[in-house]
């Protein structure tokens, strides 16, 4: 067993475990919701790049209720090479929502941060999101 540690939390986990944490910050209420950003990681993804990653989650989010990709545009974000998506969508029960998602590819493993705003109000957050990324550091494996 080897020692795991989070935030808020420590617990011990069997080898050849591994993190798979989802980190999930919220922000302040606001109209019809609050802002949030999440961020995942995939690790050892069978992709040769970020772009084929992108392209093999996409079919996903065009499930999404009234789906309407704005935006995507490769980038380096944090040194790494990456895909920037931006996308609207329709919840069944709530405000159409907008998000924003930077898949950062860090040698086979795949970042992703994912902001998330109710439509009407995503623009005035949308330098604070950009912020956060910029100070995003992944942890070295």
């Amino acid at each position: 067993m080897k020692p795991f540690i989070a935030p808020g939390m420590q617990m011990e986990a069997p080898d050849g475990w591994f993190d798979a944490s989802t980190y999930l910050l919220a922000g302040p209420p606001i109209k019809d919701g609050r802002a949030s950003m999440v961020v995942t990681l995939a690790r050892g993804v069978p992709d040769p790049s970020v772009t084929a990653y992108v392209d093999r989650q996409l079919p996903d989010l065009k499930k999404l209720q009234e789906f309407a990709l704005q935006k995507r545009e490769s980038a380096r974000v944090a040194g790494m090479d990456a895909v920037i998506l931006e996308f609207t969508w329709k919840q069944p029960a709530g405000p159409k929502l907008r998000q924003r998602q930077w898949y950062l590819w860090s040698g086979g493993n795949v970042h992703t941060l994912t902001a998330t705003a109710p439509d009407e109000a995503f623009p005035p957050l949308a330098p604070v999101f950009a912020q956060m990324v910029l100070t995003f550091k992944p942890k070295a494996w």
